[in-house]
């Protein structure tokens, strides 16, 4: 099965609950649909290239994830519909995940959960 890389924008001025709850929601997304959940990084606010609605800022997140070509559209369909989502992008991975990485499903996407988790830790003491 390909592996997929997507990274979303969201608008900054959101509060940290609201942010992380969206987040939530993709990853959730992703659990129900794809294959499994093989990393998440968030790299939190930085300055946009130029204004996208009115916004300097985004919060950047990175997933990376294994499942079929047809769950894209779906995916790409939710980011449409959520006003938070100030741009996306879904590029198919030329890379392949080493054996060791292979997990179960459920195995892969708490670790990337838990990694995403640690991200936003290191982000905030920063």
């Amino acid at each position: 099965m390909p592996i997929y890389e997507t990274v979303f924008v969201l608008d900054s001025q959101l509060e940290d609950s609201v942010l992380d709850k969206r987040v939530e929601e993709v990853l959730n997304f992703l659990s129900q649909h794809a294959e499994r959940v093989i990393k998440v990084e968030r790299w939190g606010n930085r300055r946009l290239a130029y204004e996208i609605k009115k916004r300097q800022q985004g919060y950047y997140v990175l997933v990376q994830y294994e499942s079929p070509g047809t769950m894209i559209a779906e995916l790409e369909r939710m980011f449409r519909l959520d006003e938070a989502v100030l741009r996306y992008l879904t590029m198919r991975s030329e890379e392949e995940v080493e054996e060791e990485e292979k997990k179960t499903p459920k195995e892969g996407r708490s670790r990337a959960v838990q990694e995403g988790k640690e991200g936003k830790e290191r982000e905030e003491s920063a």
